[in-house]
This record gives structure tokens, sequence and C-alpha cells, in this order.
């Protein structure tokens, strides 16, 4: 799933690569191994994963001893087969399941996730207590201490704070209080906001210019809190609400208050600090987006299974894959590579270390040391780093390679072709070898395997052929097949 499968056929990838892999199970063990994952099995993974976690956040020093910020969100995924169990229509029209995910912010992991059926509620005040409660029991001991239901305040050694959308402005700030934990949650629209905004919106000394998550200025965006000026009896103490206003664009959002000239946002924390860098923290609550669509290109995008226990584990699966990557990304990489999304580092690094990898376990070691002398393993591995470089390790002109592969056909009897034509014959090859349609359009980068089977279409008559002649032999012997 690390390196883009969407399905359990899709090990196959790996089966093909076993000097570098070693023994690896067929897709049908592994579809019948996803099937015996029960609830209990499951919890069992979740908890080594806990156990892992620890080891790499203190070896990271991931969050020091600043907060630490979960954030909740839900999201559909569309599914194609009503023979799915629990799968349901949602609101939008579409049909799947609805998960809810809580992340950390500090690495973008997931840290708790439940699969929902299609048209479960956004606003489950349960289903966020429970993916809270299972996130907060994948943190680090020292840093759930204090945090569970009913603990003592003086328990707490680092504070954790949840973010959610609207969702969470309901009795649930309750239940992250009642577990010492800090909250900050979008506010919804109200009388009680109506009247505080009317109030303010023409004063120019509630209104404070806001700011980029890099400090500078928002143009034409202010922030005001306020507190003062709204109910807030039923919120926990100590509740604050930040106001944050912009200029009112085309396609804009759902406002807290009708305006022609502003969009009106807000939230309601109980953290303390100026309001200003209160919305800047706020407003990063949307890396839950990209933490989701980082799931769904490692496979979240898919549930290959009917079973429900069965999916779950899928997903499950998912977010460890997605863990160990980001992991990877935070320990090993710096630069853009350190926040990249997944396919960036299947095509900018895996896929072309791996084969150098392959290399290294295929060539005898002094040869490995000659030839490859300039590679230092275990040191930081940039964006711009040269993959085809010269002995020097300058980088090698585009047109050198060419250059070099039209020498060769004068001086052998292969006829003249292009370099570009290597890539058809390595298709062709692979397809009357019998590897998979779907294998062949991957490796080729297709988007489909529909359209390689287009491109190839007249290599496949003889591939047929041969599969009707093979079954005929198998059926009647090799002599009633001439």
């Amino acid at each position: 799933m690390a390196g883009g499968g969407e399905a359990c056929a899709d090990i196959e990838h790996l089966r093909s690569q076993g000097v570098l892999f070693g023994a690896v199970p067929s897709d049908s063990t592994l579809y019948r191994t996803f099937r015996q994952i029960d609830p209990s099995t499951l919890a069992g993974l979740w908890e080594g994963m806990a156990e892992v976690r620890a080891q790499v956040w203190r070896r990271a020093a991931t969050t020091g001893t600043s907060t630490v910020v979960l954030d909740i969100d839900a999201s559909l995924h569309q599914v194609h087969s009503e023979n799915k169990v629990d799968a349901a229509p949602n609101y939008k029209g579409g049909y799947g399941f609805h998960p809810i995910y809580c992340f950390a912010d500090a690495t973008g992991e997931t840290l708790g996730v439940s699969l929902r059926p299609g048209n479960a509620g956004a606003n489950n005040i349960a289903d966020h207590v429970a993916v809270l409660d299972q996130a907060v029991g994948q943190l680090p001991e020292e840093i759930t201490a204090g945090h569970r239901p009913g603990n003592d305040p003086s328990l707490v050694r680092q504070a954790v704070q949840v973010r959610t959308d609207s969702a969470g402005c309901t009795g649930f700030v309750w239940h992250a209080r009642a577990r010492n934990i800090g909250f900050a949650v979008v506010a919804r629209s109200n009388a009680s906001i109506h009247a505080a905004i009317s109030r303010v919106r023409f004063d120019g000394d509630y209104w404070q210019p806001a700011l980029h998550q890099d400090g500078d200025e928002r143009p034409g965006a202010a922030i005001a809190e306020l507190t003062d000026l709204v109910d807030l009896s039923g919120w926990p103490a100590g509740t604050r609400l930040i106001v944050r206003r912009e200029p009112l664009h085309p396609g804009a959002q759902q406002s807290l208050f009708p305006s022609t000239m502003f969009r009106y946002r807000g939230h309601y924390t109980d953290a303390a600090g100026d309001p200003v860098d209160l919305d800047v923290h706020m407003r990063t609550h949307t890396h839950v987006e990209d933490h989701i669509r980082r799931l769904k290109d490692s496979g979240a995008a898919r549930f290959p299974f009917t079973d429900i226990d069965a999916n779950r584990a899928w997903l499950a699966v998912v977010c460890f894959a997605d863990a160990l990557v980001r992991w990877f990304q935070h320990l090993c990489l710096t630069g853009p590579l350190a926040v990249a999304e997944p396919k960036t580092l299947r095509w900018r690094l895996r896929a072309q270390y791996a084969g150098l990898v392959g290399d290294v376990a295929r060539t005898p070691n002094e040869h490995w040391e000659d030839g490859w002398r300039s590679v230092e393993v275990g040191r930081a591995i940039y964006e711009d780093d040269t993959v085809f470089a010269r002995p020097d390790g300058e980088p090698t002109h585009p047109d050198y390679v060419s250059q070099v592969f039209h020498r060769h056909p004068e001086t052998s009897e292969f006829p003249r072709i292009r370099l570009y034509d290597l890539r058809h014959t390595h298709a062709t090859i692979l397809l009357k070898a019998g590897v998979p349609v779907k294998v062949v359009s991957e490796r080729l980068g297709y988007s489909s395997p529909a359209f390689t089977m287009t491109v190839y279409l007249h290599v496949l008559p003889g591939m047929q052929a041969n599969a009707a002649r093979a079954v005929s032999n198998a059926v009647f012997g090799a002599n009633a097949a001439r």
C-alpha cells in the first residue's frame, strides 16, 4: 500500500522482485489473511503500532514539550458495489462509506479511524468521542497520562488539544474537557453570534489584521474576539469565540453573518493566547484534507471486500502503511521530499533507489564499491540529487544516452530505431511473456489497462491463440490439439 497498492492483486508487483523482497505471499493468501482479522486481532495490531510510534516520536523529538494537536474529520469514500456490508447512500448523492479519522498534526499520521456507513451523521458525538479515545491510546504514555476519561488534571504531563469542524460544536467539547483535552471547534451561525457581529462590524477597535501562516498580513482580513459579546453559559469555563472576516469572493462558503462585503468565520477554543495567533493555529486544521487525500492515494479509495471486518482491517493497514511512510519522511528526509505526496515519493525516490538496491543484491561487493563509491549510504536524500550522473557526479546530458544508443545499431545487425521504440518493445515482450496487462500498464505509466490493451491490440490475438492452445492441451492432451 505504501507503494501504491489498491487491491490484494497488487502484491504481485512485489512477488516479481524476489531478489529484492524475498518470499512474498500470493494475492489469494493476502485475501484470506484480511478475512481472518477479527476485531480483537485488529486491536492488537493498533497496540503494536502504538509501541513503535512511541519509539519513533522519542527518537525524533516529534512534539517536544509543546501541545500535542489532534485533528478530527470525516470523509466520504465512494464505492461502486451494493454488496459491501454497511455501504450506504450519503448526503451528497453518492454511495459508500463515511469514515471518521483522527490525525496527529505534528506528523500527519492517523491515530484513530472508524469505518462507518455512508449515511452516518457528521455530527455524531459518540463517533467523535470514540475516535478521540482511540487516538489518545495511540500516543506515547508520557503524553497519554491524565487524558483518560475522568482523570485528575494533576496527572497531565503534556497538554493535548483536539480540533474539529462545526461537527464538534456540540456536547463533544464537554467530553474533551472530561479528558483534560483542550479544544478548538469551528463555530456555527446562531442569533447570539449575529448580534455580536452586528455590534462590532464597524468598530475598528475590535478588529486586528489577520496573518498568513508565514506571519505576513492577510490583505483585507481581520480578527476580533467576541467572547464578552456572546452567551457562553452552555460551554466549558474559559471558552472564547474568535471571529475572522475577509473580503467576500465568488464561490465563498456559508458565512457566520450575512454580508455583501465580508465572509465571516469563527471558532470556539479554551486556549490562551492572542486572538490573531489562535486564528492562524485554527486554520491549519485544513491539513486534514491533505492527510485524507494521501490515504486515498494509498489504498483507502477502494475497499476490496464485502465483509465489514475485512474492510476495517484494510483501512487500518492503509493507515499503518501511511504512518510508516510519514516516519520515514520525518526521520530520513529533508526539504520538499520530507512533505512530498505518496506519488512523488514513488517516482522520485522508491522506483529509482529500489533498482539501485536490486543491483546491489545481484552485484559482488567489490564491484559495488568501485562503481558506486559516490553513494553515501544512510545520508539524507535531497530532491535535487542527480540519479543518472557521470563518474564525477555531474549530470549526464539528455542527448548523450540517445547518441550512444544510435551508435550501437550501426555496428550491429539490428535495424535503426528510436530510443523511445524500446518502450514499445518492452511492452510487447512483457505481454507475450504473459505478464498481466495491469502490471504492464503501470510500468508504462498509462492511466488504465484499457488504454494499454487498445495500443497493443495487435499483440493480443496471438496471446489468445496461445491461451486457447494451452486449455486444449490441458483438457485433451498435446496430441489432440494437433
